[in-house]
């Protein structure tokens, strides 16, 4: 019966011990939700001296340390409870449960940062570590962005033209030049002296300003004045070129019955001289003189050959008007194709044999061929567009 009543009574215990810790407990709540800087110790008192157990509320609570976390203490009893049990021992002895009582705790505030509300008290004396540092500055800080430098451009590179010259028109590697002057840069000095060629390798990278030059890619201009320098062999000038071999080192030299010749050629002539408006623009010469002439006469494209009046190969031709021409010689046989037709066959073997092309003027202000009324400052010009020769 004594062991009973004794373990009624440790049970009873127990549980007016924990009713009064779920009330601090909310007590110690309530005061933190209206001030959140407080910290606070709760203190229990131990039981009577008779009794040889005690109970022990949390010591401490702190809410939300700041930086440096103060205390402040206050003492009270649990919620008032009474209740009187007696228990008889073995010995006779009646233990007298012991009354406690509560008492409202104080706290006075903090001159601390403000805690987070948020943090939930505990039952145990605590101090709780500064918060970790994190990646987001706090929302009081200003971030200025500084904008990069912006790049330096690099400079242009300077990239010559595509076709800078007249050998990037045409293939010049087998010819050289005969043009109207005394000199490869100076201004004719009329019949007086003979007209100077160019030849490879200053052929290669060799243009006038305006006798000799190219537009862009797309042609080649040949201009001769009336009052350019001659040949030794003609009263006429000329900038033409000569068919070479070898790299242009050797003069060509073929027969008409040996091997297939050709050369094929697109052009247009844009000007020609004023009193006597001739030009011959494409030629086969052998050891000796002419083979073959095709010239422009005011509006009509007509051929010589050996001397004499060949066909005409237009008779209605426009200044500006680009045409086709293709010279082939095989077996004795000179053939002449104009917009890709067959128009004439020549029979004749001759050896010693050479193209040309270009602007040969057939009239002179002065000299020997003057023509009267003539212009020394007029002049006759052929655009080419594609110049290739072959020998199988």
């Amino acid at each position: 019966m004594a062991e009973t009543l004794k373990g009624l009574l440790q049970e009873r215990r127990l549980q007016i011990a924990a009713g009064a810790i779920v009330l601090l407990f909310l007590l110690l709540w309530s005061l933190a939700a209206s001030s959140p800087k407080t910290q606070r110790t709760e203190t229990t008192p131990s039981s009577s001296a008779g009794d040889d157990r005690s109970q022990a509320t949390p010591d401490s609570l702190i809410i939300n340390p700041g930086p440096t976390p103060q205390t402040f203490s206050t003492t009270s009893a649990p919620q008032t409870a009474s209740e009187e049990a007696l228990a008889t021992s073995s010995s006779g002895q009646t233990t007298e449960a012991t009354s406690t009582s509560t008492s409202q705790p104080t706290a006075e505030p903090l001159d601390e940062p403000t805690p987070d509300p948020t943090a939930e008290p505990t039952a145990e004396t605590t101090e709780r570590p500064p918060p970790p540092p994190t990646s987001r500055p706090p929302s009081t800080t200003t971030t200025t962005t500084r904008r990069p430098p912006e790049p330096t451009a690099a400079p242009p590179t300077l990239t010559p033209p595509r076709c800078s010259k007249p050998s990037d028109v045409i293939d010049l590697t087998n010819w050289k030049l005969t043009i109207p002057f005394t000199s490869d840069s100076g201004d004719s000095d009329g019949n007086e002296n003979e007209a100077v060629e160019i030849k490879q390798p200053a052929l290669a990278s060799y243009s006038r300003t305006e006798e000799f030059t190219n537009s862009g890619c797309d042609f080649v201009r040949f201009r001769a004045h009336v009052g350019g320098a001659t040949t030794s062999g003609s009263g006429y000038p000329r900038l033409e070129l000569r068919e070479m071999t070898d790299d242009g080192n050797s003069l060509a030299s073929w027969s008409s019955t040996s091997g297939r010749h050709s050369m094929e050629t697109r052009m247009r002539v844009t000007q020609l001289p004023s009193e006597k408006p001739h030009l011959v623009v494409a030629q086969i010469h052998d050891s000796d003189d002419d083979v073959l002439t095709v010239r422009v006469e005011g509006s009509t494209i007509v051929m010589e050959l050996d001397g004499d009046d060949g066909p005409t190969l237009d008779s209605s031709y426009s200044l500006n008007e680009i045409f086709s021409l293709r010279l082939e010689v095989s077996d004795g046989l000179t053939r002449t194709y104009f917009n890709d037709e067959l128009v004439h066959t020549l029979e004749d073997e001759y050896s010693g044999a050479f193209f040309r092309a270009g602007a040969y003027t057939q009239s002179a202000c002065d000299g020997d061929n003057k023509v009267s009324s003539e212009d020394c400052d007029s002049y006759g010009e052929a655009e080419i567009f594609d110049l290739d020769v072959s020998h199988q």
